[in-house]
């Protein structure tokens, strides 16, 4: 007869006396949020102005893109499936460029 290997637990080293922190520990969670830059509080630790300054920068090279192309803003919010007043926020500096809207500007101004 074959003896049994102990199992191991996901969760446990491999000695089995120190377990690792999980995805969703605090351990792991504390680890996470010094790599975002986040304080305890949860806010990130970022200069607003600058922020404000590369919306109002995105805005503008948006614009330019836009009216370089030839579109109104009606034209591109067509293309890319937007309301008109994400468009106008987008190019004023008043809304966050996301990924997906990147990905469906840059499709709508390549063309």
């Amino acid at each position: 007869m074959q003896a049994e290997r102990p199992l191991r637990s996901a969760g446990r080293s491999a000695d089995a006396s120190t377990p690792r922190p999980s995805a969703g520990s605090k351990p792991a969670q504390a680890a996470d949020d010094a790599r975002l830059g986040q304080t305890q509080g949860g806010t990130l630790e970022r200069d607003e102005a600058e922020v404000q300054a590369f919306r109002v920068a995105f805005g503008g090279n948006l614009r330019s893109l836009r009216l370089a192309r030839g579109f109104s803003q009606e034209q591109l919010k067509a293309r890319c499936f937007l309301h008109h007043a994400r468009v106008t926020a987008l190019e004023g500096g008043g809304a966050p460029p996301r990924l997906d809207l990147l990905m469906l500007l840059r499709d709508a101004l390549d063309d």
